[in-house]
């Protein structure tokens, strides 16, 4: 199953505290290399295709931004 995951950090607690949370998507997508372990819908859909778990076409009907993963998903190499 594709997952988001956000884990508190002191950045997103600074955040709820401050009543932005409209800019939570912003963190999560920026959060994969960070190593806080939070992950973004869209992280976890590119690994579920990269694992052959899920086609790419099914990655993007769900994806919360499709053209960004449709570009990640296009670098991929091809396994044919």
């Amino acid at each position: 199953a594709a997952a988001e995951i956000l884990v508190q950090t002191l950045g997103v607690s600074t955040l709820i505290r401050e009543g932005k949370i409209h800019q939570l998507g912003a963190h999560l997508q920026s959060a994969a290399n960070d190593g806080s372990g939070s992950q973004s819908l869209d992280a976890s859909l590119l690994q579920h295709v990269r694992e052959g778990l899920l086609t790419a076409e099914a990655a993007l009907s769900v994806a919360d931004f499709p053209e960004m993963l449709g570009r990640l998903l296009a670098a991929l190499p091809d396994e044919s």
